[in-house]
């Protein structure tokens, strides 16, 4: 769609500079507005009004620095210790687009004319050879809890029946879940949700059953209260993580994309509340670009 205001000119030519698809935890504000510019315009025929709009990202696109970016900016995390630097090569990153954005020519009709072009950023890890030979299986969560010395990996793998290159094909592991401060959810704009019903159909998409994730206590009782099957990792509950730097607790689980939980997505009929029905009523966009 075009925008009802056109963008300026100068900014449209910058925002088409060659940008090197090199992993940047480093960008200025300047230039990650300018990436966010370019996808969004990369994007805008795909874009469907009404839809909820998620475009999925490869670690290898120079898109991907933009949720590296909000990573340190809305996640909290430095680009020292951010231990997510070691799943590069595996990562995929899923963005909620704001339809508000001025790309999408709504921004016009606001009061508020600076509405960010991402609303949520999650990153993605899959399993993978290179981390397979070190001997662990490239979904982050489980490699983690194997590292704390939580679980033993032989044990994990054999419980959700992911022993082999072809078991492990059956899982993946959402690791980033961010909110971006300047995009307010409404109920008509719930990115959080809109962010998990894309996860699930991204999932289904590329043969994966499992996502394994951390998350904090009220998105776990919050999750499980709309009908999702989503419970703590190996039905451990005594597996409770401390967040010494950004404070809060969060609990490893697993999200299966049964007939429950994909009828909890799509379907209002099926929703546990009013809520979820509502949000169920949107209709899913994936966008996938380069």
């Amino acid at each position: 769609m075009t925008p009802t205001e056109p963008i300026n000119p100068e900014i449209y030519n910058l925002a088409h500079q060659s940008y090197e698809s090199n992993i940047r935890y480093d960008l200025s504000k300047k230039e990650l507005y300018l990436l966010e510019i370019q996808l969004g315009m990369d994007v805008q025929d795909s874009f469907l009004q009404d839809h909820a709009n998620v475009v999925v990202v490869d670690s290898q696109s120079h898109y991907a620095n933009i949720g590296r970016m909000h990573e340190i900016i809305d996640g909290g995390f430095s680009d020292y210790d951010n231990e997510m630097q070691d799943y590069e090569h595996n990562s995929v990153f899923l963005y909620v687009l704001n339809p508000d954005n001025e790309i999408f020519g709504h921004n016009n009709e606001l009061d508020d004319k600076n509405q960010p072009l991402v609303a949520h950023v999650f990153r993605i890890t899959k399993p993978n050879e290179i981390h397979q030979s070190k001997g662990e299986t490239g979904i982050f969560t489980i490699d983690d809890l194997v590292r704390l010395g939580y679980i033993d990996q032989q044990s994990a793998l054999g419980y959700y029946n992911l022993v082999g290159a072809e078991g492990l094909s059956k899982a993946f592991s959402v690791d980033s879940n961010l909110e971006i401060k300047e995009a307010k959810p409404t109920l008509d704009k719930p990115y959080s949700f809109w962010g998990y019903k894309a996860i699930n159909q991204y999932g289904i998409d590329n043969g994966f059953f499992y996502a394994f994730a951390y998350l904090n206590p009220s998105a776990i009782k919050s999750l499980q209260n709309s009908g999702l099957d989503l419970y703590p990792f190996m039905e451990r509950e005594d597996i409770v993580l401390e967040d010494t730097d950004h404070g809060g607790s969060y609990v490893p689980v697993v999200l299966a994309a049964t007939e429950s939980t994909i009828k909890t997505f799509n379907d209002p009929s099926f929703a546990k509340n009013e809520l979820i029905s509502h949000f169920a009523k949107t209709p899913l966009n994936i966008i996938y670009t380069k």
